[in-house]
């Protein structure tokens, strides 16, 4: 539990130094992020291009989000 909230905590200090992303706190095992400047499927692409996995949630709110677990 303690790894995942590390690793949790290091993933949202890095989003938020992209200032592109807005990342939301959150207790889960996940980070929700919304996409502030550029195209949301074109940013979430590119991550899986480079074999990083996120979800892109169906819910028109967060048609500009992310969803990004915590790597154990």
């Amino acid at each position: 539990v303690e790894r995942v909230r590390e690793e949790k905590a290091r993933l949202f200090r890095t989003l938020r130094k992209l200032n592109m992303v807005q990342p939301f706190p959150s207790w889960a095992n996940f980070l929700l992020a919304r996409v502030e400047r550029g195209d949301a499927d074109h940013f979430a692409a590119e991550l899986f291009r480079r074999d990083i996995r996120v979800h892109r949630p169906s819910h028109p709110c967060l048609v500009d989000c992310f969803r990004r677990s915590a790597p154990t």
